[in-house]
């Protein structure tokens, strides 16, 4: 017992949860909201090391996605709003529905459409529309997921395109080399979309499931099976709506898409899977992801109201535990970024989206296993304090050389922002995710 309180004694300390709150605010939310906020719509992207305004060519639509759901968890409705109506008036395509990549300074917009870039969006509407409990707002998370389920699902394998043309058409053949928007060859399955998808359908199941305000006057709240496009002046469930349940099965398809398929036996990720989910083709090692999944594959299993599904948490231990065992740098702290599986790191870098990740996870399975994950958890919030956060100019650094020297880059860009730390922090404070989803 002694030796057991004296080596507890010598762990770093989890911060408090009024300082996690803190620094959720400080380092996380408030580096970008309000100074992105754009006047003339939508949120700016580019910012140097020092948070030195860039100029930005375009705007694409998972950076939007991504601001507009951290303010959304920011408690920022009024911001997130604002973003909203960009995604809505700007990015979506207003003929053939869908969300553009990007779209200029002009306006004109990318020549691709993509469905993770599609799943960020539903991911930003739903959690917006949870916050606010409108009819409005759940009507554009819906079209989202309508657009998900009538353009991109591949109705011969199951699961979703990868990528479609300005119509909506399937890219499945490029030019041989060539790769879409995400860096996915074209024709095959990546698991970064898949995991995204699988995200965004939990917050759009958990807003089919709550009642709604319809914001006049004392009229009554709505049900789900009342909601979904006005037409002709009534309400009506649409082509997609009337098949009752769909969302659900959908989530559960990219669950066990995700679980069974890309997720090998040995606790690592298929980067990517040919078209029918037969064949892995890769084998990249992505410890972030592989960090990230275990926490949505648990998420999704809650929401599915089977939060202690053996199998489940098996998977996702199988996981954490790969990536303890091969990323952790047991000398200077901290996940290295990927390797290949089967195989330990190539890449020595501590990125700060693996962080935040581990971060995750580790909460997770240190509540509910102590021990090892404990250690760890304690360990890499003093990595992150101490290496990771940005102790001149604010905010967290990109990315740490293998002995946690800063390597200068932007700290906002496209792909750059406060998603994954702040879904992590937001989750440390003690808030939960989903807490209204029974």
């Amino acid at each position: 017992m002694l030796a057991a309180l004296l080596m507890s004694s010598l762990l770093p300390q989890v911060p408090s949860q009024a300082e996690i709150k803190r620094h959720l605010q400080t380092e996380i939310v408030g580096r970008w909201i309000p100074r992105a906020i754009d006047a003339k719509g939508g949120f700016h992207q580019n910012y140097d090391f020092d948070w030195k305004e860039l100029p930005d060519d375009s705007r694409g639509v998972v950076y939007q996605a991504r601001l507009t759901w951290l303010a959304s968890i920011g408690g920022n409705n009024e911001v997130a709003e604002h973003g909203v109506k960009f995604l809505t008036d700007r990015m979506w395509d207003k003929k053939n529905g869908g969300f553009w990549w990007s779209v200029g300074l002009d306006g004109k917009p990318s020549a691709e459409k993509h469905t993770y870039g599609n799943a960020f969006a539903l991911y930003a509407l739903a959690r917006h529309a949870n916050m606010t409990g409108l009819l409005k707002d759940r009507e554009a998370a819906t079209r989202a997921f309508e657009w998900l389920e009538t353009k991109a699902r591949d109705p011969k394998f199951g699961g979703w395109f990868e990528t479609l043309d300005r119509t909506n058409k399937p890219i499945v053949i490029g030019d041989p080399g060539s790769a879409d928007s995400i860096g996915t060859p074209y024709g095959v399955r990546s698991m970064n979309t898949t995991i995204h998808i699988l995200e965004a359908l939990v917050e759009y199941v958990v807003l089919m499931r709550k009642e709604i305000r319809t914001g006049i006057g004392n009229q009554p709240a709505l049900d789900a099976s009342q909601v979904h496009p006005i037409k002709g002046g009534k309400l009506s469930l649409g082509k997609v709506g009337a098949k009752k349940g769909i969302e659900l099965k959908r989530l559960e398809e990219a669950f066990k898409l995700v679980r069974d398929r890309f997720v090998t036996k040995d606790g690592e990720l298929w980067y990517y899977h040919a078209a029918d989910y037969e064949e892995p083709l890769s084998d990249m090692d992505s410890y972030g992801h592989e960090l990230e999944t275990a926490y949505l594959l648990l998420e999704t299993a809650e929401v599915l109201g089977k939060p202690n599904d053996k199998e489940t948490w098996r998977k996702a231990k199988l996981l954490v535990d790969h990536c303890l065992e091969v990323a952790w740098d047991e000398k200077n702290g901290g996940f290295f970024y990927e390797g290949h599986i089967g195989g330990g790191p190539s890449d020595r870098k501590k990125i700060w989206w693996t962080t935040a990740e581990g971060l995750n996870a580790l909460r997770i399975f240190a509540q509910k296993f102590g021990g090892i994950y404990q250690t760890r958890y304690a360990q890499l919030w003093k990595f992150v304090l101490e290496h990771q956060v940005d102790k001149v100019q604010g905010g967290w650094h990109p990315s740490l050389d293998e002995n946690n020297v800063p390597i200068t880059s932007v700290k906002s860009d496209a792909w750059t922002e406060g998603y994954h730390q702040g879904r992590a922090i937001f989750l440390a404070t003690g808030a939960e995710m989903y807490s209204h989803h029974k």
